[in-house]
């Protein structure tokens, strides 16, 4: 089974969304978070800080650890099963500066999430991080 690290990093009553790039893997032109494969031999808050810096450029000092989440599995094909682990950070900035992966970022509130083309589970994610 493929694992993943998502991350949902909030400020204030935001929470940063990314939009997926063309280049990407799987889920291409949706909005999602920080997410990234669990390398193997790399735990999990590692992974995620990797993530974190690679894909928004915010540094581990700008970033805070607020809680974990259930794992939920996600199937981003028929014939394959995700497990995703979850963390929630804060972050210190609003500035993020995106890598490849996406093409857009933004800060939204939760009631605009319903706005945006979200990846499958986004809602799993976010009640497991209880922000609902």
């Amino acid at each position: 089974m493929y694992e993943a690290v998502s991350s949902v990093i909030v400020r204030g009553d935001k929470i940063l969304l990314l939009h997926r790039s063309q280049k990407v893997r799987t889920n291409q032109g949706k909005w999602s978070v920080v997410s990234g494969e669990l390398e193997q031999g790399q735990t999990v808050i590692a992974t995620a800080l990797n993530e974190i810096r690679e894909e928004t450029k915010l540094q581990e000092a700008q970033v805070n650890l607020l809680r974990t989440g259930d794992g939920i599995i996600v199937k981003p094909k028929p014939d394959s099963e995700t497990l995703v682990h979850l963390l929630l950070f804060e972050s210190s900035s609003w500035a993020v500066t995106i890598n490849w992966e996406h093409d857009e970022s933004r800060w939204v509130s939760l009631a605009e999430l319903e706005d945006f083309d979200l990846v499958p589970e986004f809602d799993s994610m976010l009640a497991s991080l209880q922000l609902f």
